[in-house]
């Protein structure tokens, strides 16, 4: 049978996640310099599946990490075009403004100048 080693990370200290599921890849049985498989040295079995839980959880951890921060990196950005286009928009406005106002003033000038003439 084709087992598949799943890690489920709970508690996350995340505004974004809530619970993470991982796959982890399948590992090849390595052997030692004796010649003798892993599985066969239980402390020593024991020790490294400590050191690979911690590995896997500080893996997973990187992982969320990069993931939360490219969400906040695209967040950013989206503000950032926000507060760019809302600028544009409010200096297109005032412009807007500027002109009609210097438009009229010409053309009540000119109706002015044409009464006296």
């Amino acid at each position: 049978m084709d087992f598949r080693r799943i890690v489920v990370l709970r508690d996350i200290h995340s505004n974004l996640i809530e619970e993470a599921i991982l796959v982890l890849r399948t590992e090849p049985v390595c052997e030692n310099a004796t010649g003798k498989s892993a599985e066969g040295n239980r402390a020593e079995e024991g020790k490294r599946t400590e050191r690979g839980r911690d590995f896997i959880l500080k893996e997973a951890q990187a992982i969320i990490d990069n993931y939360i921060e490219s969400i906040r990196q695209t967040e950013n950005r989206t503000n950032e075009r926000k507060k760019k286009k809302s600028e544009v928009t409010r200096r297109f406005l005032t412009n807007l403004a500027i002109n009609l106002a210097l438009s009229g003033s010409i053309l009540l000038l000119a109706l002015v100048i044409s009464r006296f003439v």
